[in-house]
């Protein structure tokens, strides 16, 4: 025992203790930065795909929404052309049926009160 500490009290050796010490200090702090760094790209990678998903889920609902007024339009168009109590009638059914949408009432009163005035609006399927 008296050697060893002989050994160590020795500048050189003392030294060598020393800067092993330092060696294993700093691949402990390197292993702990490199697996913090990893797990911040890991989770800066997860975020990114998370926010790319979400701005093609409202592109699509945006696409849907549009595709969906041009179909109305489409039918308000064709409704324009029939007779009043075919126009009415199909309207009517249409707007029962959830094929067309009138949130405010302004279709059911153009295209089935005017025919039929005792007709309420707007009609919710």
């Amino acid at each position: 025992m008296q050697s060893l500490r002989t050994l160590l009290l020795r500048p050189p050796v003392l030294a060598a203790v020393i800067a092993g010490a330092a060696a294993i200090g700093v691949g402990v702090a390197a292993a702990i930065t490199g697996a913090i760094t990893a797990f911040s790209q890991y989770t800066a990678t997860v975020l990114a795909a998370e926010s790319a998903r979400e701005t093609e889920l409202k592109k699509l609902e945006t696409q849907r929404a549009s595709d969906a007024e041009k179909l109305q339009i489409t039918i308000l168009l064709t409704l324009v052309v029939e007779e009043n109590d075919k126009r009415a009638l199909h309207t009517k059914v249409m707007l029962l049926s959830g094929v067309l949408e009138d949130r405010d009432g302004k279709i059911c009163q153009g295209f089935v009160q005017f025919v039929h005035p005792e007709e309420k609006c707007p009609i919710k399927p």
